[in-house]
């Protein structure tokens, strides 16, 4: 069975059930939900037997890390694990400061007594 995900580029490969998309007909994943179908931007449910991958974008953890801190929220590393699948956030945090990123490390203390670092964009 094919698998996509919400924002694959997706070509129309068999319109049995559509009315308003065209064989050839490329459209976006917007909601993907594997066991029954993928809704395009049509509003349109496709099935795996309807559609065939064009393109992937994409993401990387420093591109999710990064928009994350833009929008004004810290993280820690159990945020960036659970958020992104991110395992090593503090080399992360490296890789987006190389080229100038301004984040900023607070040293909190959990619940359980433990240390750990807490990090949020500077505001300039």
């Amino acid at each position: 069975m094919k698998t996509f995900k919400v924002g694959d580029k997706v070509r129309i490969i068999d319109n049995l059930s559509l009315h308003n998309l065209k064989i050839g007909s490329i459209v976006t994943i917007e909601v993907a939900k594997p066991e029954h179908d993928y809704c395009v931007a049509s509003g349109w449910g496709l099935g795996h037997e309807d559609i065939e991958l064009v393109s992937r974008i994409t993401i990387t953890q420093n591109q999710q890390i990064e928009k994350h801190l833009k929008s004004g929220k810290s993280i820690t590393a159990m945020d960036a694990l659970v958020m992104f699948r991110c395992l090593n956030l503090k080399g992360r945090i490296y890789e987006l400061r190389q080229p100038g990123m301004n984040i900023k490390t607070d040293m909190i203390t959990t619940t359980t007594g433990k240390r750990i670092g807490k990090y949020s964009l500077i505001k300039e």
